[in-house]
């Protein structure tokens, strides 16, 4: 009997754990996601896009290991003892303004690819913008 409870204890937390994981986007990551997507555009627009998934991707390369050393400084500050709440606010502004910079530059790439996309290109983005992204299969 013992058994059986346990067994149905430890299936509970596998079923549970599952089924509280937040689901995977069905495309992979959503830079795959457009490159799949706009497999439906012209050439032309398919590099411009192509570009800009490239410009954005550097851009987080880059601001990646930034962000993460602010963030383990953080972590640093609120482990110490007495907790230096200047430090504190100043650590997690830096936190902030690199997470910023890395919005302004995707913002900067996308509304300046705009222009050389065609208007087909510019409305398949929009559309995009849209709709929410496709639920993963079940």
């Amino acid at each position: 009997m013992v058994s059986v409870a346990g067994n149905l204890f430890l299936g509970g937390l596998l079923v549970g754990s599952e089924l509280r994981r937040p689901p995977k986007p069905p495309f992979g990551p959503p830079e795959m996601m457009i490159e799949q997507l706009a497999t439906r555009l012209s050439a032309a627009d398919q590099a411009v896009l192509n570009g800009v998934m490239a410009e954005v991707r550097e851009r987080f390369r880059t601001s990646r290991a930034t962000i993460e050393r602010a963030k383990a400084a953080t972590a640093d500050i609120l482990a110490q003892e007495p907790l230096d709440l200047a430090r504190l606010r100043q650590s997690v502004i830096e936190i902030d303004a690199q997470m910023q910079t890395v919005g302004k530059g995707i913002t900067d790439s996308l509304v300046g690819s705009a222009e050389k996309l065609s208007p087909e290109g510019r409305a398949f983005v929009a559309d995009l913008l849209r709709r929410p992204p496709p639920l993963p299969p079940r």
